[in-house]
């Protein structure tokens, strides 16, 4: 789940849940989840990916949530969705990502129920596939313009951000930069990793000679 656990949209990745509360919730909704859906939870509580939300687990501290997995099923639970499918998440549209319990297990089968249509066929053999096929992928092919910045000293430095600019050993000082306003673009590897760092003078539409690239 760890390549999953980096696609969940880092606003909504919270302080996960504990075993016990997982049970409390897995004796409230008569069934068990499956390893995977225990496994993520325990990471972090809830989560948004694409246009799809998963319902929170309630904790002692967020004891005021205003809905959680347990309030879906049993107090706000749609009327037409079938009495063997527990309501995990769902999208922007109101469509519902529900589990199917066979023997008081939850299957890992991902499907969706839709107010209009009712319940589909299966959407994904497991939830980690549905939201690696839902996650919107990085365009790899073209550079993501991440923003731009003006240059008056004639240096550029480059560094990671979790580092103080002061640490001469993590950082790329260049000299003879050309002042004025500069792009920056990132390009990105199929498995979505940063592959490169390029910086143009001038704005988007309007780069003049002058390119910086740096891999990685």
């Amino acid at each position: 789940m760890k390549k999953v656990i980096n696609m969940i949209y880092p606003s909504s990745k919270v302080a996960g849940v504990s075993l016990l509360e997982l049970k409390k919730t897995e004796k409230a909704l008569g069934a068990i989840f499956p390893e995977e859906y225990k496994e993520l939870f325990l990471e972090t509580n809830g989560a948004k990916f694409g246009n799809w939300t998963l319902f929170p687990i309630q904790t002692n501290e967020q004891s005021a949530l205003t809905i959680d997995i347990v309030k879906q099923n049993l107090e706000n639970r749609p009327k037409n969705v079938p009495s063997d499918m527990i309501c995990i998440g769902e999208n922007i549209n109101g469509d519902k990502l529900c589990y199917r319990i066979r023997k008081r297990f939850m299957q890992e089968l991902i499907f969706l129920w839709n107010g209009k249509t009712g319940i589909s066929d299966c959407k994904a053999s497991t939830l980690s596939q549905f939201i690696e096929w839902y996650v919107p992928k990085v365009n790899t092919n073209k550079p993501k313009t991440v923003g731009t910045f003006t240059i008056e000293s004639g240096k550029l430095i480059v560094t990671d951000p979790c580092y103080q600019v002061d640490e001469e050993d993590l950082q790329i000082i260049l000299s003879n930069v050309k002042n004025g306003r500069w792009t920056a673009s990132i390009s990105y590897t199929p498995e979505e990793v940063v592959e490169s760092l390029l910086v143009f003078y001038g704005e988007k539409n309007q780069v003049e000679n002058g390119m910086i690239a740096i891999n990685g």
